[in-house]
């Protein structure tokens, strides 16, 4: 269920109302499906505020408990840890205000502190008034009320400029490390080049893979050391969530790990390597073994805005986890 529902959660085709509803009713919030729910723009404030508190999982997360006790290890979270759970909450385009004032009643600034706050708040992207809001809360131990003046508005955009130079500097980054992988002229240098260069991210395996231009590298023109980066590469890609992207890049290299990675080996039979080598296109494959994004677009197509037929596809997903995608929305 929780696997299908992340497939939905990413996908980015337009979800009907009912199929949203739904998912709001199935998923548990504390899964990692439902940030990803909360920036969907079809989910409504109330939906998003509800679906954050639901399964009290937040609330207990921020508890002192003694070590050794029942729920000590789904305690004691850090602020740090609460902040970036309750900003993909606040970061949405249509938080209303006082939604801060609103989370400080479940939430006290010993536990989830300001900075920590607005912090996250910032890296997600949050609009003014939640920012301002946030940094006009008082300090720990202070004793004046909420006040926004020149220093707390000096805060928020101090917040931000740490995120545009960080994003400046990882932009820089990736454009002198796409320009020394180009400056290669063969699929095992422009690899050599990327490891060096620890140059992970699609971008980056786009730029091995095809060069300057975008047909297929024949197999002959990678050995075993090369095979085995692009899978790595390719996997670590997969598992940042750009999988809508990875089509081209995926057909190229199924060819190149075929011929050079052993299918005999331990690792061959994980999922991310049996998705890379065994399978083909979307819908294939057995749900356990899919790309989530590519394969949340494949089922949106095939069962469109049918709820039962969803419900009917996450009981067959529970029974049947080695049929194929397609297979099982036909029987849905």
């Amino acid at each position: 269920m929780e696997s299908l529902l992340w497939a939905l959660a990413q996908a980015r085709t337009p979800i009907a109302p009912p199929v949203v509803e739904w998912m709001l009713e199935t998923c548990t919030p504390k899964f990692r499906t439902w940030t990803l729910l909360l920036g969907r723009t079809d989910i409504t404030d109330v939906q998003a505020w509800t679906l954050l508190w639901r399964d009290g999982k937040l609330e207990q997360s921020a508890q002192v408990q003694p070590r050794g006790s029942e729920h000590y290890w789904t305690s004691n979270q850090s602020s740090e840890r609460l902040a970036e759970d309750v900003a993909t909450y606040l970061a949405r385009p249509d938080v209303p205000p006082g939604a801060v004032s609103r989370i400080r009643g479940t939430l006290d600034s010993t536990a989830l502190t300001r900075l920590d706050l607005l912090r996250a708040v910032t890296r997600a992207g949050g609009s003014d008034l939640v920012c301002h809001e946030i940094a006009a809360e008082p300090p720990n131990g202070s004793t004046r009320g909420p006040h926004l003046g020149s220093r707390e508005i000096a805060l928020v955009e101090r917040y931000r400029a740490t995120v545009s130079e960080a994003a400046d500097q990882r932009s820089l980054e990736l454009d002198s490390h796409l320009t020394a992988i180009l400056h290669e002229h063969d699929l095992i240098e422009r690899v050599n080049s990327a490891r060096s260069l620890s140059a992970f991210g699609i971008e980056a395996l786009a730029a091995c893979m095809f060069g300057h231009g975008s047909v297929a590298p024949a197999p002959e023109c990678a050995d075993d050391a090369s095979a085995a980066w692009l899978e790595e590469a390719t996997t670590y890609v997969m598992q940042s969530g750009e999988n809508y992207r990875l089509g081209p890049i995926v057909s190229a290299l199924r060819p190149i790990l075929r011929m050079h990675r052993d299918p005999a080996e331990l690792s061959a039979r994980r999922w991310w390597p049996r998705r890379l080598r065994d399978f083909g296109e979307a819908g294939t494959v057995p749900h356990t073994f899919a790309l989530p994004s590519e394969e949340g677009e494949f089922i949106i197509r095939m069962l469109g805005d049918d709820v039962n037929r969803y419900r009917s596809l996450a009981a067959l997903l529970e029974i049947r986890p080695d049929d194929s995608l397609r297979k099982l929305c036909d029987a849905a």
